[in-house]
C-alpha cells in the first residue's frame, strides 16, 4: 500500500529526471529516456492506487468509469453499451510513445459518453 509521502517521493524523483533531460546538451537523445518513462510510470501507479484506497478522491467522472469497467469488463474498443439510459463507448489511447513514435509503450482506457 502507498502512501501521500510514496507519491510526493515519486514526484521528487520524476521532477529530477526531467530537470535532468532539461539541462542536458549531449546529442544522445536517448539519454534519461527510461528513468523518465519509469518515473512517470511509477508517479501514475501510485495515484491509481492512492484513489483506490480512497486517500485521495476520485473525480465524477471516474467514478462512472469505474461502475462501467464492473459493468462491461469484457468491453473492446469502440463498443458501445447503454448503462443507465446513456450511451458510452470504450476508449483506449496511446499514454506514451516509444522514442521512434512508431510503438505505444503503454496505453490509457476509458469512457466517452455517445450523444
Amino acid at each position: 500500500m502507498y502512501t501521500l509521502n510514496d507519491l510526493k517521493e515519486a514526484e521528487d524523483n520524476l521532477a529530477l529526471w526531467e530537470k535532468r533531460w532539461e539541462n542536458y546538451d549531449g546529442n544522445n537523445p536517448n539519454k534519461y529516456q527510461s528513468d523518465l518513462r519509469n518515473g512517470r510510470e511509477s508517479v501514475r501507479a501510485i495515484r491509481e492506487s492512492l484513489k483506490n484506497q480512497g486517500v485521495l478522491p476520485k473525480s465524477d467522472k471516474e467514478l462512472l468509469e469505474n461502475e462501467l469497467d464492473i459493468a462491461f469488463p469484457e468491453a473492446q474498443s469502440n463498443d458501445i453499451v447503454v448503462y443507465k439510459g446513456n450511451k458510452f463507448k470504450r476508449k483506449f489511447w496511446p499514454l506514451e510513445k516509444s522514442r521512434s513514435r512508431k510503438s505505444v509503450v503503454s496505453w490509457g482506457r476509458g469512457w466517452e459518453e455517445v450523444k
